[in-house]
């Protein structure tokens, strides 16, 4: 479980690199932080909505984000795989 909680805050920190890689070949594009998308993928913009963030605060904390959704889930995933 542990392996995969880590797979969860991996693919979070790999998400926020890569919309701050999209963020920063774009330019300043203030719409771009108002789309769904972003609101969904990157957990952590709700916060940056608010209160300034850099990048490599966002994509850390965006890893922790999904590390949280990713612990609060697997045992749900566990216990579906028990019941089959």
């Amino acid at each position: 479980m542990m392996n995969r909680i880590a797979l969860w805050a991996s693919a979070g920190f790999v998400v926020a690199v890569l919309w701050a890689f999209v963020g920063s070949t774009i330019g300043p594009n203030y719409n771009l932080g108002r789309s769904i998308f972003i609101a969904i993928t990157v957990p952590i913009s709700w916060i940056g909505r608010r209160i300034p963030l850099s990048d490599y605060s966002a994509v850390l904390m965006n890893g922790v984000a999904y590390a949280i959704i990713g612990l609060a889930l697997e045992p749900f995933r566990f216990l579906s795989r028990r019941h089959r």
